[in-house]
């Protein structure tokens, strides 16, 4: 217990809660963040990292979200050899001849392993963020910076707090390895995807990003987002193109639920809520949870509108217009 207590009154609260937010990608990552990245292995998590790396730098952006002013990263990369990692980052940023714009970026990558646990490299790392001034850092990969029982909370509670001071309390992202969900189980919450020492880091990170190959049609990957202090998406279906950058695959995945919803109602502009709720399980072969989530992403497209019938029963209306069925075509 610290030897001073120090308390604030209603008039502090009042000035904090007034102060500016500021953020390094607007509305998802702010100064002092602690965000994890978890997927499965070898499932594009460091491609993943490096293309926010590469946003913060710039200046640019990352799926939906803007940068807000192009900072220092710092990439700790302790995963990949420094030719592979750099060969990796002039395919993302479409060649050699861009890499002048992100000038911003730094790479730590001669390391292989470190003990984040340890005092020393603590302040060496804190020292270093400091004295250049980083606004992100990047871990990568968690496995690799600690000897710790990562199926203690206990231990991986120290480990998270000990990030945060190598950090320098700057925003930083730390990359974690989850077993492969199986088939079907896409939709779970985050934090029952395998991910090790999963309660401990939901406490301590501000921000969980949870990665994974999709089974079935669609788009390849779903990101699913477990969040303390911003609005972000319940998921986020994406692609990777041939520069190894992920994008949002909104477009293809709005066409096929469109699809979807049209054939539920069979020519007619009207459908049963349980007959509709039947066809996106059956079509999409999910449970009835997510099945209800895809329809009220339809109604907030304003594709359909739910109303309650005579009979006490509900029923779908569908919004017929050109622009509603040229989505389709």
């Amino acid at each position: 217990m610290p030897a001073t207590l120090i308390f604030d009154d209603m008039a502090d609260m009042v000035a904090a809660a007034s102060e500016p937010d500021v953020w390094l990608l607007e509305g998802l990552i702010e100064e002092g963040d602690q965000v994890v990245l978890a997927a499965a292995p070898k499932a594009g998590k460091t491609l993943m990292a490096s293309q926010i790396a590469l946003a913060v730098a710039s200046g640019g952006r990352f799926l939906g979200w803007r940068a807000t002013a192009p900072r220092k990263v710092l990439y700790v990369n302790l995963e990949l050899r420094p030719k592979r990692f750099g060969r990796r980052l002039i395919t993302q940023v479409g060649g050699i001849h861009y890499l002048s714009a992100y000038r911003n970026l730094l790479a730590i990558s001669h390391l292989r392993t470190l003990d984040i646990l340890d005092i020393k490299q603590q302040e060496s790392f804190s020292e270093f963020i400091r004295e250049n001034n980083i606004g992100l850092v990047v871990w990568d990969v968690l496995a690799r910076m600690h000897s710790a029982d990562e199926n203690d909370n206990g231990s991986m509670r120290a480990v998270m707090h000990a990030i945060r001071i190598a950090s320098a309390d700057r925003a930083h992202l730390v990359l974690h390895h989850m077993r492969k969900p199986p088939s079907g189980a896409e939709n779970v919450n985050v934090g029952a995807l395998g991910m090790r020492g999963a309660s401990s880091i939901h406490g301590e990170a501000d921000l969980i990003m949870a990665m994974h190959v999709r089974s079935g049609q669609g788009a390849r990957y779903s990101l699913r987002f477990s969040a303390r202090n911003v609005e972000a998406p319940d998921e986020m279906l994406i692609e990777r193109d041939q520069n190894l950058c992920f994008f949002e695959a909104s477009a293809q995945e709005a066409n096929r639920l469109m699809n979807v919803i049209i054939a539920a109602f069979q020519g007619v502009q009207t459908c049963l809520a349980q007959g509709l709720l039947e066809q996106v399980m059956n079509a999409y072969c999910v449970r009835e949870r997510r099945a209800k989530q895809l329809i009220k992403d339809a109604g907030d497209r304003g594709w359909i509108t739910r109303r309650l019938r005579p009979d006490k029963r509900h029923e779908y209306i569908l919004l017929t217009s050109e622009t509603l069925f040229s989505v389709a075509a």
